[in-house]
């Protein structure tokens, strides 16, 4: 599942004339500097079991693609809404003469993951051993998580500096550099995070094999595996 929010805060500007007649606009320009950032957001943690687990089975296909569950029970799962929210800011110089701004963006992006929810299969009450052998699985895909976040931040922040913030820019007048950004969020930016944040998953479906699958299923003396056979009378 994936919500993207994109928050474009006022722009901050720093304006400035050319202070030597002797620089050219364009040398002036060459020196203004821009610092993008990329930061990590928490991890808030809910544990919710009321969920079956064929329905947990379905959502987390759904909302996540995992190929590594093909048609294997799922007793819980950890959902995860990809957020991010990106502002920027200027520092500018601008021709008294011709009216032109030349600006490098300072852009910071926030990523993350808003909420993270585990959820149990319903047969699996809350303090037995079962659920938390569940949830200590689970918890496992929220450090994933976790970890992921921090390397795809400084990946985002170094396609950042590669891609935009390394560049000056020109524009007609000042409106019309905000127009540029605000069209660089929403295409360059989204696509630099969109691609960065999509890589997460493989990481997932490598824990998820088929030795932790038997491990998970065998754990508490078969407790889980007759509960799962319980889940599947019972929708039936």
């Amino acid at each position: 599942m994936t919500r993207i929010g994109i928050v474009l805060s006022a722009c901050f500007a720093l304006l400035f004339a050319a202070t030597s007649r002797a620089e050219s606009f364009d040398e002036a320009c060459a020196s203004l500097p821009s610092l993008p950032l990329a930061t990590v957001s928490t991890l808030p943690i809910t544990i919710d079991n009321t969920i079956r687990g064929g329905d947990i089975h379905r959502m987390t296909v759904e909302t996540t693609g995992a190929a590594s569950l093909g048609k294997r029970a799922t007793v819980g799962t950890t959902f995860a809404t990809r957020t991010w929210e990106a502002s920027y800011g200027l520092s500018m110089l601008h021709d008294p003469v011709s009216g032109r701004v030349c600006y490098r963006p300072a852009i910071n992006v926030t990523v993350g993951y808003e909420p993270l929810q585990i959820s149990v299969a319903h047969p699996f009450e809350a303090g037995s051993c079962a659920f938390d052998a569940i949830v200590e699985h689970e918890r496992e895909h929220v450090n994933i998580y976790s970890q992921f976040l921090s390397s795809a931040s400084h990946s985002i922040e170094a396609e950042l500096r590669q891609r935009i913030a390394g560049n000056v820019r020109y524009a007609p007048s000042l409106d019309a550099a905000n127009a540029q950004m605000r069209q660089l969020l929403r295409s360059q930016v989204h696509e630099i995070v969109r691609s960065e944040m999509a890589k997460g998953q493989p990481q997932h479906d490598e824990f998820d094999s088929i030795d932790e699958s038997l491990r998970l299923l065998n754990a508490c003396n078969g407790e889980i595996r007759r509960g799962l056979s319980r889940e599947v009378l019972a929708l039936k």
